[in-house]
């Protein structure tokens, strides 16, 4: 068996505090709780970065609750018993970044997943196979529907399980690189997008502000000239190749819409 007999534990792991909150998690396990006093909360993981004391002040809040552990960081060695222990691993995201690592663990152990309702966790499920319950992102009473769902029905469980571990076992290598690849490539565009963001704020009343961007332009793609070259995506729909013939392996990434800032049109103090 992949997981050990988890009886009714929710995992919440990953790093807090940005787009990765736990106030939505917390308001709907209440709710589960006052139906199965048996369910069990598990917040793991740490602080993001950017979001310092962010678990701390979610405990502090939590402090009275007996059905709600913090376990905080959990080393590499304890990621399997953490995850065979446990009946759903919840992603309560407000958005997301790429392919979600989280998510494929929680796959190889066999644990079903509930995730909120956003473009990337679809991207999961249609295109790896991944069993995902999805709620409306932002709503506690359908994330706490979804759980109660899930808890009460142990053939939910083991169907959602079978179908998770047999997507995990089906990723071949490449394809996860091809996954890790795509995020990257992603991360890559949205820099792109920052730095041409910053350019468009130059004010127009600068000397040489349009030879400026053009020059940054050109550096800019001879640069990623350099680095990569990208496939067309198939006509079929089908996951993109990588380029055998290309010295550096990229993939097709779809493009990228960004609102572009207001410029700085004000003069010069005289």
């Amino acid at each position: 068996s992949v997981r050990n007999n988890p009886g009714k534990q929710i995992l919440a792991f990953g790093k807090w505090g940005t787009y990765k909150r736990l106030e939505l998690m917390v308001e709907a396990f209440n709710m589960v709780a006052r139906t199965d006093p048996h369910a069990e909360l598990v917040i793991a993981g740490s602080d993001h970065p950017k979001a310092q004391g962010y678990l701390k002040s979610i405990q502090e809040q939590c402090r009275n609750h007996p059905q709600i552990k913090f376990i905080g960081y959990v080393q590499e060695d304890a990621i399997p018993a953490m995850f065979q222990h446990s009946t759903v691993a919840v992603m309560p995201y407000t958005s997301s970044a790429g392919s979600s690592g989280i998510a494929h663990l929680a796959a190889a152990y066999g644990v079903p997943i509930i995730a909120s309702d956003i473009p990337d966790f679809h991207q999961l499920a249609e295109e790896e196979g991944l069993a995902i319950e999805f709620f409306m992102p932002g709503n506690a009473q359908a994330l706490a529907n979804s759980l109660l769902k899930l808890l009460t029905s142990s053939e939910l469980q083991m169907e959602m399980a079978l179908q998770n571990v047999s997507a995990a076992l089906r990723m071949s290598m490449p394809e996860i690189i091809l996954q890790y690849l795509r995020t990257f490539d992603l991360r890559q565009k949205l820099e792109q997008l920052n730095s041409a963001s910053r350019l468009r704020r130059i004010p127009r009343w600068l000397p040489m502000r349009d030879m400026i961007i053009r020059m940054t332009g050109r550096k800019f793609l001879r640069r990623s000239a350099s680095r990569a070259t990208f496939v067309s995506p198939p006509s079929d729909g089908a996951a993109p190749l990588v380029d055998p013939n290309a010295a550096h392996q990229n993939v097709y990434v779809p493009s990228i819409a960004a609102e572009a800032e207001p410029v700085n049109e004000a003069a010069p103090p005289r």
